[in-house]
């Protein structure tokens, strides 16, 4: 957030498949240096963390079973506490109940019909998307859609103006995409740039 309040700013950054665990190799928070991640991350109190403030969460949200990532994340773009609202966690791809929850919630719909200008997903999709739309989307693309935004494209991250979802544009070039491999500090410099071009920006990061 930038700290003029007249052009004031959030990027919204979701690592999909982040949470925290027990130590070891699997654990990607646990070779931090000089954090004790998860004596931080796990305080049942917020706390401050590298000028920041770290709010511990329940992800299963008063729902018994394992928290999924449809479900979850249909929570985090709506406000609404979807596992409580269908009775249940759901995995991989929305739904229907989801879906519906999404197009009615969706936060970049919220943001449109209160005048909030202008909102963007900073991620671009590969030319199979939009050749080849997939039977199930994610619940990122359905918020998107539910609010009528332009997705963007390959031609955005040639220009500077996307990012994919892991950053590197590794995954592109195993696709075939014509686009050129980005470090992570190159990428952070594009998603800069287009959170402070825009008064809300989510971005969605994964590793798989």
């Amino acid at each position: 957030m930038t700290n003029d309040a007249s052009s004031r700013s959030v990027l919204l950054f979701f690592i999909d498949g982040l949470g925290i665990g027990t130590r070891g190799p699997h654990n990607p928070l646990d070779n931090i240096d000089n954090s004790a991640p998860l004596a931080v991350f796990q305080d049942e109190q917020p706390v401050t963390f590298l000028d920041g403030i770290v709010v511990p969460t329940d992800p299963c949200l008063g729902i018994p079973g394992r928290p999924q990532s449809a479900s979850g994340q249909t929570t985090i773009l709506t406000g609404i506490n979807a596992p409580a609202q269908i009775g249940y966690h759901k995995q991989g791809f929305p739904n229907q109940a989801l879906r519906d929850i999404i197009q009615t919630h969706s936060i970049f719909r919220q943001l449109s019909e209160a005048g909030v200008a202008p909102i963007t997903f900073a991620n671009a999709y590969s030319r199979r998307f939009f050749v080849e739309r997939p039977r199930w989307v994610s619940a990122t693309t359905a918020a998107v859609e539910a609010a009528g935004l332009t997705f963007r494209t390959i031609d955005d991250v040639k220009a500077g103006a996307a990012v994919f979802m892991d950053y590197t544009n590794r995954f592109l070039i195993e696709k075939g995409e014509d686009v050129t491999e980005r470090t992570e500090e190159e990428a952070a410099i594009v998603l800069a740039s287009l959170a402070a071009q825009n008064r809300f920006t989510n971005e969605r990061f994964s590793s798989r």
